[in-house]
């Protein structure tokens, strides 16, 4: 592939350039011209963006602040609570197969759904 690059016979315009140059339709010359210079144009600028991106690569990153510095982290005990309510929704599933289990199980999905959804409000508040 590198070997062709370097070979002006092999390069897509160079191969336009001889089709609009041997036609006797003027049109045709227009058209596949248009679109000889179209496909460059994509191919320098992908060219472009490529080597933008490989040199980000070696670009040193300032250090993110972590979660928890940035006031995003839910704090522990709010962590567990939702555990907890998992944990529930899973008995409660249980429960919720049989029916001699059904009682049991109802309230204790109700229980979490409540609980779950009350725990957004008692979270830390979004920057």
């Amino acid at each position: 592939m590198s070997g062709a690059n370097g070979d002006p016979r092999h390069h897509p315009a160079s191969g336009a350039i001889i089709v609009t140059g041997t036609t006797d339709n003027p049109r045709v010359a227009i058209i596949v011209g248009l679109v000889a210079i179209v496909l460059a144009a994509v191919n320098m600028v992908g060219g472009f963006v490529v080597t933008d991106r490989m040199l980000q690569m070696f670009t040193r990153k300032k250090p993110a602040k972590s979660e928890r510095e940035q006031g995003r982290l839910m704090p522990t005990w709010i962590q567990l609570v939702f555990l907890a309510c998992g944990v529930c929704f899973i008995l409660a599933l249980k429960g919720l197969s049989g029916p001699k289990t059904a009682r049991n199980g109802q309230p204790a999905g109700a229980g979490a759904a409540v609980v779950a959804c009350a725990m957004p409000s008692s979270g830390p508040t979004s920057t």
